[in-house]
């Protein structure tokens, strides 16, 4: 609880010279805090800066992105927080931050135009973890996003709760820079059994090791889309909660013999009943599953 003269009077430090993690999260310091923050020339060895639910709006997103004293800067956290596009615009146009590698925004409201100017980045070639999970962006923005060659550094990848739909997922699934994504999370997104069968087919992820799919209502028919997959022979963990597969999706998951690093599945609500369970005993591809949850 520093609030704003708290982080007005942090921000005036001239001492701490080799600072490298900074966390203000949960201090109410709004956008007056973070702008006395971002003007700081002290901190040039600054690597982390946690700014996560502090009711920043887009004035303090814009003062932050005008920061040129962060060389450094390797982790920005902004999670939880009022920022519109306006902000999100503003800190895609920043130029200094070359080693970031990881952008925190989910449970903002960017929209589907903030995503759109984070795509454009080009400075952020470093960048290995990105979370826009709940900023409302819609088809259009993963368009967008999908569109990024700059990142090809790229690993972790949450877009959760953002209302893509299939036709989302189609245009995500169109990129051919992110190589070496490992974890994807499009879980709460409306995509249907249509949008998995499209996921299903990708040839670029072949280093993917974990898939959250939660809350899509994918169904058998997406179940059975997602067993004839054979490129991401490196999953280990599969998140299937709540996506209405039944005894039959079960079934068809159980055919599925490319994923033989899997470790981790998870059906949990989704009514497989004894059938199912039966059918997915029957794999003898998973030989390393050592966590099944189905109840």
């Amino acid at each position: 609880m520093i609030g704003i003269e708290g982080a007005i009077a942090i921000s005036k430090n001239t001492t701490w010279k080799n600072l490298t993690t900074l966390n203000l999260s949960s201090n109410h310091i709004g956008d007056k805090g973070v702008s006395a923050i971002s003007k700081n020339t002290t901190w040039t060895n600054l690597t982390t800066l946690d700014l996560s639910i502090n009711s920043i709006r887009d004035e303090g997103a814009v003062a932050i992105s005008k920061n040129t004293n962060w060389a450094n800067l390797t982790t920005l956290n902004q999670r939880q927080n009022e920022i519109l596009h306006e902000g999100a615009i503003a800190i895609s146009k920043n130029t200094t931050w070359t080693k970031l590698a990881t952008l925190d925004l989910h449970f903002n409201d960017i929209f589907d135009k903030g995503a759109r100017a984070i795509s454009k980045n080009t400075t952020w070639a470093n960048l290995t973890t990105l979370k826009l999970s709940s900023n409302k962006i819609g088809t259009e923005g993963a368009a967008a996003l999908s569109k990024n060659t700059t990142w090809i550094k790229l690993t972790t990848l949450s877009l959760s709760n953002n209302e893509l739909g299939a036709e989302g997922v189609d245009a995500l699934n169109k990129n051919t820079t992110w190589i070496n994504l490992t974890t994807l999370n499009l879980s709460s997104n409306k995509i249907g059994a249509e949008g998995v069968a499209t996921l299903s087919k990708n040839s670029t992820w072949i280093n993917l090791t974990t898939l959250n799919l939660s809350f899509n209502m994918i169904s058998a028919e997406g179940a059975a889309a997602l067993s004839k997959n054979i490129n991401w022979k490196n999953l280990t963990i599969l998140y299937l909660v709540h996506t209405k597969l039944g005894a039959e999706g079960a079934d068809a998951l159980s055919k599925n013999t490319t994923w033989t690093k899997l470790t981790t599945l998870d059906l949990a609500d989704n009514e497989i009943g004894d059938k199912g369970a039966a059918a997915l005993s029957k794999n003898t591809t998973w030989v390393d599953l050592s966590q099944i949850i189905k109840q």
